[in-house]
């Protein structure tokens, strides 16, 4: 069972379903290099606790990261311009996502639905490196 994925340096893109259902997966490591994240990439790897949105990451498909409730933290950095319906389908309010951006889009707000809880970035703050929720 595939647990861990390297992407290799000089890929641009995780293609659609890449990942879908790979229960097993723990953690993936995205170079800086991949600009997109497809439709239903990583769709169904509960187990996936481990992941790393780098700053060249420009655009998330629709449901890519549907149903990964083994990630607690993810970060989306400022550089995201383009998100899909579905991204966090799935989530729990166990489950964060801190998101650089300061001022949501209309489609961030219409397709950021999810049960996971989220701040924007002026309502977080890095602390010692870790993401902490503003008081």
């Amino acid at each position: 069972d595939l647990q861990s994925v390297v992407i290799g340096e000089g890929i641009t893109s995780i293609d659609s379903r890449a990942f879908l259902g790979c229960t097993s997966l723990t953690h993936v490591s995205i170079p800086n290099t991949v600009k997109t994240i497809g439709l239903h990439a990583f769709e169904g790897c509960s187990a996936l606790e481990n992941i790393s949105i780098p700053e060249s990451v420009i655009e998330i498909g629709g449901y890519a990261f549907y149903n990964c409730t083994g990630i607690k933290t993810l970060i989306l950095p400022d550089t995201l311009i383009y998100v899909e319906e579905g991204i966090f389908k799935g989530w729990t309010p166990e489950q964060t996502i801190f998101i650089e951006r300061v001022t949501p889009s209309y489609s961030w707000t219409y397709y950021l639905v999810t049960d996971a809880k989220i701040y924007w970035g002026n309502e977080w703050e890095y602390v010692d490196g870790v993401p902490v929720p503003q008081e």
